[in-house]
Formats: C-alpha cells, sequence, structure tokens
C-alpha cells in the first residue's frame, strides 16, 4: 500500500545548507499527521515536502483562509488576485507537473482537485520521488517499506535482507526495494543505496540489525505481522532517473520553480527569491491565514548570544557543513505570531568564551560546541510577503489553495474543505483508502492534578500571554488515543471542545506530581465528537498515461 509521500508541490530544498533548523524532511509512516498524532501513515507536510509549511508549532495553520484566490485577470488586492489592472500570469496546468517518457505522474484526484502523489517509474514498476543522492545528484528514488536487516550476526552485505512490518489485517503488498541513507551527517540526509528484494519473503523466524554502532539481534519476524526479503541485486544510479533544475524565469523577486526529467518529466519545487539569490519555503501566517511569506529555506536559527541579555545573537553551523546563507531570528520566542527577522551571514568570527541561549522568557547560560563554526550576523534582508486564498470552483467539495504576490500563484500543500469549512491533507488509510484529514491541532496526554489518571486534550498553540495576536482555532483535532483494531488508522478526528482550564501534571520518582513545565505558550481544549473518516472528502489514485 502506497502511503502519502508527497502533496501538491514537492519543495526540494536543493540549495540548502546543511543543518537547517527548522526544515523539515520526508515524514517517515510512524510520524503521523498533525504534529503528536502518530498515526499510521505518512501525511506531506512541512518545508521540505509540500510547498509549504504551518507556523504553529502544533501542527499548523488551522484557520479559513480568504474566501477566493481570485482568477487570472481579476482586479483587486494581491490577495484578490492582482493588483488593479494588472492580470495574474496563468497558473500552470497541474502546477507545472508534467509525465515523462518512463516516469508517469500519479495523483490524488478529489472530484477534479488533483493533488501529486508521486511518479511511478515504467521501468523499475514502481513509485518513486525526486529526493538526493549521496553523489550531489537528483534522482527519483523508489519510495520503500523495507527496512535493513541481515541474517546472521555477522551483519555481512552478502547478507542483507529487506524487513517489512504489517498489519495483517490490512492490504500489505510485499515491498520491492529497500533504499539506504548515506552515512549520517550534520549538512543534511541523502540516499546512497537501492537494492531490489525477491517478491517471495523468507522462511526465517529471526534477524539482525546494526544498531549502536554493531550488530544486534536476533529479533523475531515471520509470525504474521512481519516478514524478511532476500537482497537480490542493487540498483545502480545510472538507473535511476536524474532531474536538473530549470532556471526560474517568472518576472518579479518571486519565481516558480522547477525540475526536468532525463525523460520529460517535469516537477515543481521551491520558489526562488532572486532578491535573496535564494530558494524560498511558502509559509501560512499563524495568526491569520489569509497572509504568508517565503522566508528562505537555506537558513539557520540565531540561538546563540554573547550577552547575558541575549542582544548579540552569532550564527552557530557545523564545520563540516557549508557556510549559511542566511540567518533567523524570532522577533519573540514566546510569541511565534511575532514572526522572524532574517539576516545575511557574516564572516567567521573566534569562538565565544561565554554564551547563552535565547528562550522564551530568560537567558540561559551555555556554550557552543567545539565541532562548530562560529558567524556574525550581516545585515538584515527582508522577506518577501504574499496573500493566501483558496479557489472556489464551482462544483468542488475540496479547493487548492494558494499563495500570491500580486502577479503570479504559487500552490500551498494544504487543500480546503468547503463542507467542514478546514483545511486538510491527503492522507492515506491502512486500508487504502486516500480521505483529506483536517489539518490542525493534535492530542496530547497528561496527568490530571493527583496524578491517578490520565487527560487526553488537544494543544492550541497561543504563545504567552503578552501575545495579542491569537491563531483562529481549529475545527478538529486528531487524536491517536483509540482502541487499535483490525485494519484501522490508529487516530480517529474529534471536533474541538471546550477550553480544558486545568494544568497538565507530570509523575515523577516516588510519585511525586508536578506541572508539566513548557506548555504555557499552548491552551488546552477537551476532545468533543468523533467524526467517522467516510465523512470527509476521499480521492482515487490515478495515473497518467
Amino acid at each position: 500500500m502506497r502511503t502519502f509521500e508527497t502533496a501538491a508541490l514537492l519543495l526540494l530544498c536543493l540549495s540548502c545548507g546543511g543543518g537547517d533548523q527548522h526544515s523539515k524532511s520526508h515524514p517517515k509512516p510512524e510520524q503521523g499527521l498533525a504534529g503528536e498524532a502518530g498515526a499510521n501513515g505518512s501525511a506531506g507536510a512541512g518545508d521540505a515536502v509540500g510547498g509549504s509549511s504551518a507556523s504553529s508549532p502544533d501542527g499548523g495553520a488551522s484557520g479559513r483562509p480568504a474566501e477566493s484566490a481570485g482568477n487570472a485577470g481579476e482586479a483587486g488586492s494581491p490577495g484578490e488576485g492582482g493588483g488593479a489592472g494588472e492580470a495574474l500570469l496563468p497558473d500552470e496546468p497541474d502546477n507545472g507537473t508534467l509525465s515523462g517518457s518512463r516516469l508517469k505522474a500519479e495523483w490524488y484526484d478529489f472530484g477534479g482537485t488533483r493533488v501529486f502523489a508521486d511518479f511511478y517509474d515504467t521501468m523499475l514498476d514502481a513509485p518513486c520521488t525526486p529526493g538526493p543522492w549521496s553523489d550531489g545528484k537528483i534522482y527519483c528514488i523508489p519510495v520503500s517499506t523495507a527496512t535493513l536487516g541481515y541474517t546472521t550476526n555477522a551483519c555481512a552485505e552478502a547478507e542483507m535482507l529487506g524487513y517489512f512490518r504489517f498489519n495483517a489485517a490490512c492490504q500489505h503488498p510485499s515491498p520491492a526495494y529497500l533504499v539506504l541513507a548515506a552515512d549520517s551527517s550534520p549538512c543534511g540526509a541523502a540516499s546512497a543505496h537501492v537494492y531490489r528484494l525477491s517478491a517471495t519473503a523468507t522462511a526465517l523466524t529471526q534477524y539482525y540489525a546494526l544498531q549502536n554502532g554493531g550488530c544486534s539481534g536476533p529479533y523475531s519476524t515471520g509470525y504474521g505481522n512481519s516478514d524478511t526479503f532476500p537482497v537480490t541485486g542493487e540498483v545502480m544510479p545510472p538507473e535511476l532517473v536524474e532531474f536538473t533544475r530549470e532556471a526560474p524565469t517568472d518576472p518579479g523577486r518571486i519565481s516558480r520553480q522547477y525540475m526536468v526529467a532525463a525523460d520529460g518529466a517535469r516537477l515543481a519545487i521551491a520558489p526562488h527569491d532572486s532578491e535573496l539569490d535564494a530558494d524560498c519555503s511558502l509559509k501560512t501566517a499563524l495568526a491569520d491565514p489569509s497572509q504568508g511569506s517565503c522566508p528562505p529555506t537555506d537558513t539557520r536559527d540565531v540561538v546563540f548570544y554573547t550577552d547575558m541579555d541575549c542582544k548579540q545573537g552569532v550564527v552557530s553551523a557545523p564545520m563540516a557543513c557549508p557556510k549559511p546563507a542566511l540567518a533567523r531570528e524570532p522577533v519573540d520566542r514566546g510569541c511565534s505570531q511575532s514572526g522572524s527577522n532574517y539576516y545575511q551571514v557574516g564572516d567567521t568570527i573566534a569562538k565565544p568564551a561565554s554564551a547563552w541561549v535565547g528562550g522564551t522568557t530568560a537567558c540561559v547560560a551555555s556554550s557552543v560546541s567545539s565541532g562548530n563554526t562560529v558567524y556574525a550576523l550581516g545585515d538584515p534582508v527582508t522577506v518577501q510577503q504574499l496573500s493566501r486564498a483558496h479557489d472556489s470552483i464551482a462544483g468542488r467539495n475540496v479547493q487548492p489553495i494558494y499563495f500570491s504576490d500580486g502577479k503570479k500563484r504559487f500552490l500551498d500543500q494544504n487543500l480546503y474543505d468547503t463542507a467542514h469549512e478546514t483545511e486538510c491533507q491527503p492522507y492515506v488509510l491502512p486500508d487504502g483508502t486516500i480521505v483529506c484529514v483536517p489539518f490542525g491541532a493534535s492530542a496530547s496526554a497528561f496527568y490530571e492534578e493527583t496524578c491517578t489518571s490520565f487527560i487526553h486534550v488537544g494543544l492550541v498553540y497561543f504563545g504567552l500571554d503578552r501575545c495579542n495576536a491569537p491563531p483562529p482555532l481549529p475545527a478538529f483535532i486528531t487524536s491517536p488515543y483509540v482502541a487499535a483494531s483490525g485494519c484501522s488508522p490508529g487516530f480517529e478526528i474529534d471536533e474541538r471542545g471546550p477550553q480544558y482550564t486545568g494544568k497538565g501534571y507530570l509523575k515523577g520518582g516516588s510519585d511525586t506530581c508536578t506541572i508539566y513545565t513548557g506548555l504555557e505558550p499552548f491552551h488546552f481544549f477537551e476532545l468533543g465528537a468523533v467524526h467517522p473518516f467516510s465523512e470527509f472528502p476521499t480521492a482515487t489514485l490515478v495515473r497518467d498515461k
């Protein structure tokens, strides 16, 4: 079964410096939906996958965007389709995505609103998504649900297996490929090997794995919920389809940007900011989802300061990685709605003898790692501001959402569910059903004040009391606190109930019961009525010819 690997716009950080502290990678199935929900599946979310990242720490912007993004040629404000008398450039059909002679685009089709899912490699007979390789190139890499295992405690290359865990009550086609990452690096992740797997599982009841620097095991397998598959050969990079970037050509500061494959396939990637000469990621404003921006991707957060008042910030990055292009510093660490300031990164400076880390309420003494280089903050730079709104295409219960600079539109990763008046993201349930699941808050569990029972509450980020821009409240909360049964998704969709005015508590040693700290920026909400998945829009998976 295919899980949702990409959303409407694949945003590859092709020019990112390693260690971008606020970018995200392709979500793993166990990471689930909306932050902490932990659902079994994969949602296309975040900077590195979908083309937009919500700025809310608890899972994203959840309010209702403006009623209509406007059509090309309409007059009005940038958020309504362009400046007065100015026509928007026409949208690229299917957001500029094209199939090639070998790679065929696959789509989640919500009654005419199509969301890019992946490419299907007709030569490898498998879905694939473009991703970085250890040689610095971009290839369409097969989607893999297998992890590495070995037949014996020698963990030798000749003994490699693909380990595959599944729910026996669900569809679970055997994995065809095993994809291995390059050696861990602070400068970013890349794939290094693709192996073919046999279609027939082994009869093994145990396997071994590389863990904690050695060969560990044995681990059980083959008892109705997992299997191992022999490796039959390696797929070399020349056998994969390579992608290269097209030069951005749109007028204005921000340009749509694409990469093209050797076979003619084409896919949208991150927009390019010509003023900063950097790729940027579409980002929704936390307090107002009808607004957004395009901050640069090759950015390091300002974490350390050379003074105890946290006024003189510096940039710290691993020595092994290239110098980051830009730096980001929150205006108010206790109030994410206040946004961030961006700076050029200056020259290398001596590592400070004393350093402090900025917190939400105070500066804390710390030290810079000996493995890091320290840079001065350079001149401030501005970030392109955008409007954001959903379309109103007649007869569709799912509408696309666009950002706009007043000259052109950029497709968001989120969709808009008109019946529930909420944003949503495609999600493949374990039974194969594709549902647009509401995008917003997630539930967490804490002890109540006596530490004898748990409370399950939805967390919504508001910021500290000094913040004066509360976010729009989500209509729904995803909760993983459900009993697993059969081919269930492992989470449910609940209405947002009234605000919970109690506190969350932590049970410590000797049965001590203390308030759970660090939750001050969040408001708690009770979980309301459960809404079945069948209530929400569903899609079909279609493939180009």
